[in-house]
């Protein structure tokens, strides 16, 4: 196999291994949860995805990717991509001598707007200097009932 399919294969797994973890915290919480708002039981769990985004884009983990749906839009600065193709970008940019400047990154808390029981749509900025990077989400359920990441849109700006 050539690098990018080993690294594409190391990804599903790793996604594989993300997503039986997550059915196993889907099982718990729908056993704890009995709220009536689509808003209240939302607003924790999509805070918990941006929480855990947030991480491992700032660690430059390149596992971010399992928190995207299998179907997922991404647009970043005009650039489409897959899930796949967006997964081979982290990987290489994470790599990359560059990835220790984006530790430093700093986030404003999420802005979530629940669209239904299984949708939200969510909006953060992310700041690097002077460079300002606003983020749009629209993040669904999968069919497990785990929060993902359905489509994402970056927008650059500056201070």
């Amino acid at each position: 196999m050539k690098n990018n399919s080993w690294a594409a294969l190391l990804v599903l797994l790793v996604c594989l291994a993300s997503t039986v973890g997550d059915l196993a915290a889907a099982d718990n919480i729908s056993k704890v949860a009995n709220v009536s708002s689509p808003a209240e039981t939302s607003q924790p769990d999509v805070r918990m995805l941006f929480e855990r985004y947030k991480a491992m884009d700032l660690a430059n983990n390149p596992q971010l990717i399992c928190l995207y749906r299998d179907d997922a839009n991404i647009n970043i600065v005009g650039t489409p991509y897959t899930k796949a193709s967006y997964g081979q970008y982290l990987t290489a940019a994470y790599r990359s001598a560059g990835a220790a400047i984006n530790s430093h990154t700093n986030y404003s808390l999420p802005e979530i707007q629940p669209v239904s029981s299984d949708t939200c749509q969510v909006k953060f900025l992310g700041t690097l200097g002077a460079a300002v990077m606003t983020v749009y989400w629209t993040v669904k359920k999968n069919r497990y009932g785990v929060w993902q990441i359905a489509s994402e849109r970056f927008v650059n700006g500056r201070h």
